[in-house]
């Protein structure tokens, strides 16, 4: 029994679901408020249970299995948005395990069972929509339960393990489209095994392949939904997508998606990188430095909607406040760590391509299954996202879980040694970042909307609220109704009578000092300023706290180490234009 005990308390999976888990109370991200556009995925979910499966004209997403299986779990625990993110950590929790189940089964080392596991939870994207109802986790669950019953499938022959595989891969397309990128890398994986001649052709196996996703695709496509200015279904789809013009954006698209990969790698690539010679590590180094400058220069992520060193979801209305992470020299160090690790995951890719043009050109080739299959979804996934219109930093999350995944694996059935301190560091910088930004997130914007509520009973307001987008979308009547007549512009013209903002004190502190003094330093100050949100907009409407002091009603500290440790107070503070009595 104690055996067992302590097995289970150093087993990988254990261990990541309970810091995860711990992190999940810390956080406490309970309360009934929207999160980016999980308010609109909400909405449906209500239009389900009241019997309305016509989808808005604003949803891209195909969601229709996530908005059934909200419905079904709020008929029972009720409709709100803490029942629903209770939802999304329970799939987040049933993804962690699918992945397990594939280290194991590939054999992977638990060291890097635990990193790759580890790299994921606390992936920022990941971790952040685990705690909304937004669909990444969602389709990321079908996604890697898919993965592992064809990896089951290429080692048994089974079947029943390639049905299960398809099936829940085509039922992914009924949560995101992405999931046709999974029926493509089932289809590319079986050709290429048959003209190698490692299979031979069956009518059956390619019928079963095709089957699920055909019938799941055909559901997505014919699923009923409003449609914006009469779009047809096939305009809508040709709007996803870059139109030829565009196709310069995609290259600059797929360049900025480096920085996310390189942070999201980091305690992988460390060990790879520990294992090369001093000579090669010298050159990455040097090859970082040069391109940490131009990624500072760009803020680090540039391309934008939830990660930003400044804290997520920032791109709105953000008012500069110097933090643990907002600060010039924090930024330097992070651009150097991440370029480092560009530069590692570079090098790991080029060596496998001369290892694989070394075997094509000695006739020595031979085609594994499982890493085509893992590789031709990572490309994928790459390339659906590059070639979107209008992407967002969020949508690489496959991508990235699956380089976590390939590379992981890669580097343990290479033997390539775990340098326990490179790597217990690299998870400790992902980890303080994504906990720490969320944990700034959801204690601001869950009081933000504790004060509106406030508002709503005390002043019986209701739209004239100024808090951010989301609140203004989830509370409008002309969102909640569902019709042909809702368009993606939100409605004009709203004014506001009452505003909840973020406001700062700054008392002396000797971090905070030094890290001004740091900025003020000739060399600094001119090569190193501190760069802001790339494309930052400002709403019309928002307004600094410091102009309407005599008008606050309310102002409530809340605890935030990003701003605490370098000595600051941080407020969520309300304040109203007086109201005139006629």
């Amino acid at each position: 029994m104690k055996r067992r005990l302590v097995n289970l308390f150093i087993n990988p999976l254990f261990l990541t679901a309970a810091v995860y888990l711990v992190t999940v109370f810390l956080v406490s991200p309970w309360g009934n408020f929207a999160v980016n556009d999980d308010w609109d995925f909400y909405t449906h979910v209500r239009n389900f249970m009241e019997g309305d499966f016509t989808k808005n004209s604003l949803i891209d997403s195909s969601f229709v299995l996530q908005g059934l299986m909200g419905a079904g779990w709020a008929k029972i625990f009720g409709l709100n948005f803490t029942s629903l993110k209770v939802l999304t950590i329970s799939f987040t929790l049933l993804m962690l395990l699918g992945i397990y189940k594939i280290l194991l089964q590939q054999k992977v080392l638990r060291a890097y069972q635990f990193l790759i596991l580890f790299a994921i939870a606390f992936n920022p994207f990941v971790y952040m929509s685990s705690l909304t109802f937004m669909t990444e986790n969602y389709f990321l669950a079908f996604l890697i339960w898919s993965i592992y019953f064809y990896l089951c499938y290429l080692e048994d022959g089974k079947s029943r393990s390639l049905f299960l595989a398809v099936l829940i891969g085509g039922l992914s397309i009924l949560i995101r489209q992405f999931g046709f990128v999974v029926f493509a890398a089932y289809v590319l994986t079986y050709l290429a095994l048959l003209f190698s001649k490692r299979g031979a052709f069956r009518f059956r196996q390619l019928l079963l392949i095709l089957t699920p996703f055909i019938i799941f695709s055909l559901i997505n496509f014919l699923w009923p939904q409003y449609r914006g200015s009469n779009e047809t279904q096939v305009q809508r789809l040709n709007q996803l997508f870059v139109d030829a013009k565009d196709l310069s954006s995609v290259g600059l698209r797929a360049l900025w998606a480096l920085p996310y990969i390189g942070l999201s790698l980091l305690p992988l690539l460390v060990n790879y990188l520990s294992s090369r010679q001093k000579e090669i590590r010298f050159v990455v180094l040097a090859g970082a430095a040069v391109l940490a400058y131009q990624i500072f220069r760009l803020d680090i992520f540039p391309m934008g909607n939830v990660l930003y060193v400044e804290g997520l979801l920032s791109k709105t209305d953000f008012i500069r406040s110097t933090h643990l992470f907002d600060n010039v020299l924090f930024k330097i160090l992070l651009s150097f760590i991440i370029s480092t690790s560009i530069f590692t995951f570079l090098l790991f890719g080029f060596n496998k391509a001369a290892e694989l043009a070394g075997a094509l050109k000695s006739k020595r080739f031979l085609i594994d299954a499982r890493y085509l299959f893992l590789t031709l979804l990572v490309l994928g996934m790459y390339c659906a996202v590059a070639l979107m219109k209008g992407s967002f930093d969020r949508y690489y999350i496959n991508t990235i879980v699956l380089l976590i995944l390939l590379s992981g694996i890669s580097f343990s059935a290479s033997k390539i040694k775990v340098s326990k301190i490179a790597a217990v560091l690299a998870c400790l910088l992902l980890f303080l970042i994504t906990f720490l930004l969320n944990f700034d997130y959801f204690r601001t914007n869950k009081l933000k909307w504790s004060h509106a509520e406030r508002l709503k009973e005390e002043r019986v307001l209701k739209y004239s609220i100024f808090l951010s987008g989301t609140y203004d979308k989830f509370n409008s009547v002309f969102y909640k109704r569902n019709s042909d007549k809702i368009e993606r512009a939100q409605p004009k013209g709203l004014t506001y009578e009452c505003y909840v903002q973020t406001d700062y004190e700054s008392p002396p502190n000797p971090l905070l000092n030094y890290l001004k003094r740091f900025e003020k330093k000739q060399i600094v100050s001119k090569y190193f300023k501190n760069p802001g949100i790339y494309e930052n907009l400002t709403s019309p409407e928002y307004r600094p706290v410091s102009r309407d002091l005599a008008k606050i009603v309310y102002k409530e500290e809340y605890l935030s180490p990003i701003y605490n440790l370098v000595g600051k107070k941080v407020y969520v503070v309300t304040y109203c234009n007086p109201r005139h009595v006629s």
